[in-house]
């Protein structure tokens, strides 16, 4: 799976990805875990602080987006 970071996050449900200079939209319902925490971190992040993800690239009508994004900053569920 592909790794980036969130570019932006929306409190309307969606955001991007960014691997080198390309960004992937997704929709909060491709993302693996706590909507609200991530929105809550990103606007927390200090200058230079990002939050790394691992997604899977698909296409939309729009062009290519994110699937599956999960944080690689919290633990897997089920390991352990």
């Amino acid at each position: 799976m592909p790794k980036g970071y969130i570019k932006t996050v929306h409190e309307k449900a969606y955001g991007f990805v960014r691997i080198e200079n390309t960004d992937y939209f997704f929709h909060k319902n491709d993302f693996n875990g706590f909507w609200t925490d991530l929105v809550n971190d990103f606007y927390e992040l200090e200058i230079n602080e990002k939050i790394e993800v691992e997604f899977e690239i698909g296409n939309s009508p729009k062009g290519p987006c994110a699937l599956n994004v999960r944080r690689l900053d919290w633990p897997n569920e089920g390991t352990g």
